[in-house]
């Protein structure tokens, strides 16, 4: 059984969820929760996480679980589909029951369960954006230069922004292929952030890197 985390634990200031995945996948996964989601987060919620390398729909089913790795290393939620709860816990507690008793996918029991009007909301599109991470040196840079000019151009592009930028149009306006821009999110120069699609004014937004 999975106990809740008490102040006293490893990692207690941190926020975790423990989520049933509505994509294909019959069990619990954990989660740490962003600072800006967790006033609205609870049992029952909506969420976007990222599940190998697409994101997914998932319910949160319990909060504040201790994992059992090292919650340090759980990803993190990518947002709310909802600022409120789609389930309430006795409605969670009827999906449990109803999996167990017609032995069915717990993921299509909970899906089956949230409202139409809500589902529809489920569709809305997460895209990936790129910001600077850790600055490299002068010397890395003059490297990176020579040996990975894509990289290079690439990386100079996505620090001279002011927000992050769509990954898609930065890779098509400077010609760059995505194994540029994977290796230096590896390398911890750029990061990878999911960002929920709301208004397409993104064409504008990016100032000219020459």
């Amino acid at each position: 059984m999975v106990r809740e985390a008490r102040p006293g634990d490893r990692g207690a200031k941190l926020m975790i969820v423990a989520v049933h995945p509505i994509a294909g996948f019959d069990k619990v996964l954990h989660y740490r929760v962003p600072e800006r989601l967790r006033p609205d987060m609870a049992a029952g919620s909506l969420v976007r996480m990222p599940i190998l390398r697409r994101f997914a729909i998932g319910v949160v089913a319990e909060m504040n679980p201790v994992p059992d790795v090292d919650p340090a290393r759980l990803k993190l939620i990518a947002d709310l589909v909802y600022p409120f709860p789609a389930l309430t816990p006795d409605l969670l507690e009827l999906a449990s029951w109803m999996s167990t008793y017609y032995a069915a996918n717990l993921d299509q029991v909970l899906e089956a369960m949230i409202p139409a009007s809500i589902r529809r909301g489920m569709a809305l599109k997460m895209e990936a954006r790129l910001q600077p991470g850790a600055a490299l040196a002068d010397d890395e840079l003059e490297h990176l230069r020579r040996r990975a000019p894509q990289q290079a151009k690439l990386y100079e592009f996505i620090r001279a922004q002011l927000r992050p930028v769509p990954k898609a149009l930065a890779l098509k306006r400077l010609g760059v292929g995505p194994s540029s821009s994977a290796a230096l999110v590896k390398r911890g120069a750029l990061r990878e952030v999911a960002h929920r699609i709301e208004r397409i004014a993104y064409r504008d937004e990016i100032s000219n890197a020459e």
